[in-house]
């Protein structure tokens, strides 16, 4: 992205997602993998980012819960032999008996070899997913909607996925909060289990407390201070749980302390272009904490 396409520092509506990830700054994202891995790490992410199915149904479900009218222009499922826009395809290329000939191994060749990349042409730049996994975070976005608390944090958002970019001592950063009222940032998360217990793993394990720290900063930069950031948890699968959390305190602080660490080793490897692994020099090797524990308590 040059220089004269880089977004003002402030607060911006209706920017495209693949233009929010273009963007230089440092989200947080990859902030924290900074924080829990290296820089290296980090800027390899930026600059090759990746899209996992995880991260594709997480999207899926954003656009149901959030902006349910984009979903047919992010999304599409390859049809079924008797769909309309496989009869339709058929049609065009004189195909009038497409359920009789869907028997014969050769018109599944066809329709490998020839329907469907028209059909995958036809839908550039969109998501694809199963019809079955398309229905099942359907059921998950429900069950946010008709969840009483999540769905008034929903109700009380006066914007959805915004792009706002600020600086700390001259570096540009990122945040795209999932919603946005005063005082509130709000981030939506599918997850396999929705339990507060695993909520929390979920947050020390993705350090969601550095990206929520992140936002926090970047809010206050363009005037809107955040006092809570606010997190719905859906499940992905059956029976679709849903839990509703406020980030506490001190876990801020902790992604804050870790952000002012990260900020000035950040900066000076974008200077240099340097942008380091894990430490250089050797290291003991010992089992974990929690294994010591278990073995003082065995022989207590």
């Amino acid at each position: 992205m040059s220089e004269s396409t880089l977004l003002a520092p402030g607060w911006h509506d209706d920017v495209p997602m693949s233009r929010y990830l273009e963007d230089p700054g440092l989200g947080g994202s990859t902030a924290s993998i900074a924080v829990k891995r290296s820089l290296m790490h980090a800027r390899h992410r930026q600059t090759h980012p990746i899209t996992t199915d995880a991260m594709v149904e997480g999207d899926i479900v954003h656009t149901l819960v959030l902006e349910p009218d984009e979903l047919d222009g992010r999304v599409w499922s390859p049809p079924t032999p008797d769909s309309p826009e496989w009869l339709a395809l058929c049609r065009e290329e004189g195909i009038d008996d497409p359920g009789a000939k869907w028997k014969n191994p050769t018109q599944s060749k066809l329709w490998r070899e020839t329907f469907l990349p028209m059909i995958e042409d036809r839908h550039e730049g969109k998501r694809k997913i199963g019809l079955d996994d398309l229905e099942r975070l359907r059921a998950a976005a429900s069950a946010v909607l008709t969840h009483p608390e999540a769905r008034a944090m929903i109700e009380r958002c006066e914007a959805i996925e915004p792009t706002v970019i600020g600086e700390a001592d001259g570096l540009r950063l990122k945040a795209r909060p999932d919603g946005w009222w005063p005082g509130v940032d709000l981030q939506l998360k599918t997850i396999v289990s929705a339990h507060p217990a695993s909520c929390e793993r979920e947050v020390e394990k993705r350090n969601y407390h550095v990206s929520a720290a992140l936002r926090g900063i970047v809010l206050d930069h363009v005037g809107r201070t955040v006092q809570d950031h606010a997190f719905i948890f859906v499940e992905k699968y059956p029976p679709f749980g849903v839990t509703t959390h406020l980030l506490d305190a001190r876990a801020v602080a902790a992604g804050e302390d870790d952000l002012m660490d990260l900020f000035p080793r950040w900066q000076e490897a974008l200077e240099t272009g340097q942008f380091p692994g894990y430490r250089p020099h050797t290291d003991s090797l010992t089992l974990p904490q929690w294994r010591w524990r278990q073995i003082e308590e065995d022989n207590a």
